[in-house]
C-alpha cells in the first residue's frame, strides 16, 4: 500500500528539484517551497548551552486562529507543502497539539521538532492520532550526564527516553507508524558518543538520525563546545560514513558528514566546491510573530503572514531580491536545510521512510 503522505512529500520534493534547475539554469521561476519551517514559539523549558532562546524576553506570537487561517491558505496554494514545526519548544504552547490536529484534518503534511520533554497527560495519544509525517527528537548524548549538561536541566535525558517509549507504545496501541528521527548536535562534549547514538537509533527501530554540527552563536557557550581537534572529527566522520554504508540509519548525506572537518575549520563554500546555495528557492521560514524569511542566517525577511498571503510573500519582489542574494552567498553552511543528497541517498531515504511510516 502506498503511503500517501510520503508520496505527496516526494512529489513536492521532486517538483522543487526541477524548479531549482530551471531557476538556476534558465532563470525560469516556477518555484514553490519544498519545506516550510515554522518557529511556533521561542519559549523553551530547557536552558541549552548552545542556544539563547530560553533567556530572551517573551516575544509576540501569532494566535491559534492566525496559524489555522494561514495553514488553510497554504494548503489551498501549495497542495504538496510540508510544514516542519519547531521552537524554542513547540509543546510549550498549550495549543500546539490543536494546530497539529488541524494540519491532519486538512491532509497537510507536517512534522514536529521537539526536545520531547513536554508530553503530559493524553498528549502522546493525541499526537499519534494527529499522524505527523515525522517527529524529530533532540538527543545530544547517550547518557544522562552528557545530554543533561548540554540541555541545562537535570532529568532531561530520562524524560526523553521515557517519552520515546511512550510514543512507541502509543503507536502500537493505535496501529500507526510514525517516523521518529533523532537530531543530534555535533560538538566537543559528545563527539565520542555519536556512534553509540546511531546504534541506539537502530536498536530502537527508529527511522533514522540527522547530525547538525554546532554553530557559533553569540552570547552562548557554543564556542567552548566547538571542536578544535580536526583529526578527531575527521576520524569520527569517516567512521559514521562506514556505518552508513553498512546500513545504519544515518540520514545525513556522506558529503555532509565528510564536510565536518571543513565546517570546524570555518572554510568558505568555494573551498568545498559545494555549489550555489539554493535555500532561497526551496525554503520558507516563519517566525512566531509571522515574519517570513528565506534564510535566517543572512537575515532575509520577505514579509509577514498577518499582512499578506503565503503565495504573495513567496512571489514578492523582496523574495526575488533575497533569492539572488542567497545564491551568491559563499558561506559553508551545514544546516540541515542545506543538505545536498545524491540520488543514492534519496532512494535510500525513500525506502527507509517507506518502511518506517
Amino acid at each position: 500500500m502506498i503511503d500517501k503522505k510520503l508520496f505527496n512529500y516526494s512529489i513536492g520534493y521532486l517538483k522543487n528539484t526541477l524548479s531549482i534547475k530551471l531557476y538556476t539554469g534558465l532563470g525560469i521561476n516556477i518555484c514553490k517551497p519544498a519545506t516550510i519551517s515554522v518557529l511556533l514559539t521561542r519559549r523553551c523549558n530547557l536552558k541549552c548551552s548552545m542556544c539563547d532562546y530560553w533567556s530572551r524576553k517573551i516575544e509576540a506570537e501569532m494566535s491559534n486562529e492566525d496559524w489555522i487561517s494561514w495553514l488553510r491558505e497554504l494548503k489551498e496554494w501549495h497542495k504538496n507543502a510540508h510544514v516542519q514545526f519547531s521552537g524554542g519548544e513547540p509543546f510549550v504552547r498549550k495549543d500546539a497539539i490543536e494546530i497539529f490536529e488541524y494540519c491532519n484534518s486538512i491532509n497537510l503534511s507536517y512534522g514536529v521538532t521537539t526536545n520531547f520533554t513536554v508530553l503530559s497527560g493524553d498528549m502522546a495519544k493525541r499526537l499519534v492520532h494527529a499522524h505527523p509525517f515525522n517527529i524529530n527528537i533532540s538527543l545530544d548524548g547517550i547518557n544522562p550526564e552528557t545530554h543533561d549538561n548540554c540541555r541545562g536541566v537535570k532529568g532531561t535525558f530520562v524524560k526523553v527516553m521515557s517519552n520515546i517509549d511512550k510514543i512507541l507504545n502509543e503507536m502500537s496501541e493505535q496501529n500507526k507508524k510514525l517516523r521518529i528521527i533523532i537530531k543530534t548536535t555535533v560538538m566537543k562534549t559528545n563527539i565520542n558518543q555519536l556512534e553509540d547514538i546511531v546504534r541506539f537509533v537502530k536498536e530502537k527501530g527508529l527511522a533514522g538520525i540527522n547530525f547538525q554540527p554546532i554553530f557559533k552563536w553569540p552570547g552562548t557557550a557554543s564556542e567552548e563546545m566547538w571542536i578544535t581537534d580536526l583529526n578527531q572529527i575527521k576520524e569520527v566522520s569517516h567512521k559514521l560514513v562506514d556505518m552508513k554504508k553498512k546500513g545504519f540509519p544515518i540520514l545525513s548525506s556522506e558529503r555532509d558528514l565528510l564536510s565536518w572537518e571543513s565546517h570546524f575549520k570555518d572554510e568558505l563554500v568555494q573551498e568545498q566546491e559545494r555549489g550555489k546555495c539554493v535555500v532561497g528557492i526551496k525554503n520558507y521560514d516563519v517566525l512566531p510573530d509571522g515574519d517570513v524569511y528565506l534564510c535566517r542566517t543572512i537575515n532575509s525577511k520577505i514579509g509577514n503572514l498577518t499582512e499578506s498571503k503565503p503565495s504573495e510573500i513567496w512571489n514578492s519582489k523582496a523574495a526575488e531580491h533575497e533569492r539572488d542574494r542567497i545564491l551568491k552567498c559563499n558561506k559553508l553552511c551545514l544546516a540541515t536545510c542545506q543538505t545536498k543528497r545524491s540520488m543514492k541517498d534519496l532512494v535510500s531515504a525513500f525506502i527507509r521512510m517507506s518502511r518506517s511510516g
